[in-house]
């Protein structure tokens, strides 16, 4: 799963689902889910420059994923300042979409870092 958003959720945001197989994030952004941003207690995943903000708790991983380069792996203290939380103002992000389909332009959840979903859509030339 590469590229994604999960915010707002009354649950869990990104979730193995009890699956033990190999699973691959990378580049999302979970964001104030109201249980878990990133919930991976069975998968043997791969979970790296994701992004977790704001959420009952940002990540509970079990021993086989293995974690690198995410905001969770990256003490607060030594996080440089473009590392800073997302821009929450979403209204433009669930938006209606224009009439080609694509997705609205949105600073929402833009991290300002090399972490996280970048919320833009990338298209093959036509």
């Amino acid at each position: 799963m590469v590229n994604n958003a999960a915010w707002d959720n009354s649950g869990l945001g990104f979730n193995d689902e009890g699956n033990p197989g190999g699973l691959r994030l990378s580049r999302n952004t979970a964001f104030r889910n109201a249980l878990v941003g990133f919930f991976l207690p069975d998968a043997a995943a791969v979970a790296d420059a994701n992004a977790a903000y704001a959420n009952g708790r940002d990540v509970q991983a079990g021993p086989a994923v293995r974690a690198t380069g995410n905001s969770w792996n990256v003490p607060a203290a030594a996080a440089p300042p473009s590392a800073a939380p997302p821009s929450a103002d979403r209204p433009a992000a669930e938006g209606p979409r224009p009439t080609d389909g694509a997705l609205p332009r949105t600073s929402f959840l833009v991290t300002r870092s090399d972490r996280g979903a970048d919320m833009t859509e990338h298209r093959p030339p036509s």
